[in-house]
Order: structure tokens, then sequence, then C-alpha cells
């Protein structure tokens, strides 16, 4: 998967309800570890 393809779903997770905050600050978490 692209970086792009990573920030879509990023972006996704932006729109998300409160709860879905916790899960996208944990995708950006592993991102940051990946990169």
């Amino acid at each position: 998967m692209s970086k792009m393809g990573y920030f879509s779903v990023f972006q996704r997770f932006m729109h998300q309800t409160q709860e879905s905050r916790e899960i996208t600050i944990f995708v950006k978490n592993v991102l940051f570890m990946s990169f």
C-alpha cells in the first residue's frame, strides 16, 4: 500500500466519530514507526 493509500485511510478516520480518533492516533503512531 502506498503512502497516499495510507493517507486516504487516515483522512477517512479523521472524519469519523470521536471514538475513532483513538484508532486514528494509533494508526498514525504505527505509520510513524514504519517510516
